[in-house]
């Protein structure tokens, strides 16, 4: 026969068990199973709740040249209860690969990115919350960003390497045409012109930003030489030396 049963705790609550359960108000008592054999009686404190859902961390990070913005989350867990994560976007956005939910196990957090893309100017709001299963408590977090314009594209043209063509170019004049392209969203095809015409002269390829001479060649001083570049999409510029 148990007459007595005494227990430890970070603080005395009082006398006796039934005194010390009503004092201490359970919170501090994870199980708690006390049999006294002269009544049959069992008391049985309930496990402690699971903490709040831990918050994610959330980032937005701009590309502007290609109208893209990659969403980045991190951290963020059910505090040992299975979690459920949602993302929202708002704005004229569109992705490919951003899930709309998904489910965290216990113990786990959150980890992933994903692309979503949209006009330039746009402001772009994303949120992602975690609903902590069986309890239906919720956190979140938003983080919002503008896609910049990027800068116009443009195309500069120069006096490149010293080149002569025997009965074609012989002047201290000839040289190559340098280009220099920059802020364009893809490689481009540039066209020459110039004051005496483009007979004999050929298309180039550059990149977005890029800068070489080409191997047309030009030598009437004190004339222009222009060159226009366009991309596959429509994108174009065009730049011209007047002091050749």
């Amino acid at each position: 026969m148990v007459n007595k049963i005494s227990t430890r705790t970070s603080s005395w609550c009082g006398e006796g068990w039934r005194q010390r359960l009503m004092a201490c108000g359970l919170a501090s008592v994870t199980l708690l199973v006390l049999v006294l054999a002269s009544s049959g009686e069992v008391a049985t404190a309930a496990t402690a709740p699971h903490g709040a859902p831990m918050p994610p961390t959330l980032s937005l990070t701009v590309h502007p040249a290609s109208r893209m913005m990659t969403v980045a989350w991190a951290g963020g867990s059910g505090s040992g209860l299975p979690a459920t994560a949602i993302l929202t976007m708002k704005g004229n956005v569109t992705s490919t690969n951003c899930p709309k939910t998904w489910t965290l196990a216990a113990g786990h957090t959150l980890a992933g990115s994903c692309q979503i893309t949209g006009p330039w100017g746009t402001v772009y709001s994303v949120s992602i919350k975690l609903v902590q299963g069986s309890t239906g408590r919720t956190v979140g977090v938003t983080a919002t960003a503008t896609l910049p314009k990027p800068p116009p594209p443009s195309v500069t043209v120069s006096r490149g390497a010293p080149h002569t063509i025997p009965a074609l170019c012989t002047s201290s004049a000839c040289a190559y045409v340098h280009v220099q392209t920059a802020n364009f969203s893809a490689a481009v095809t540039c066209r020459f012109n110039s004051w005496s015409g483009n007979g004999g002269w050929h298309n180039y390829t550059y990149g977005p930003n890029d800068s070489h001479d080409s191997g047309n060649v030009y030598g009437w001083p004190g004339t222009w030489v222009t060159v226009a570049c366009t991309t596959a999409l429509g994108q174009s510029a065009a730049g011209t030396d007047t002091s050749w």
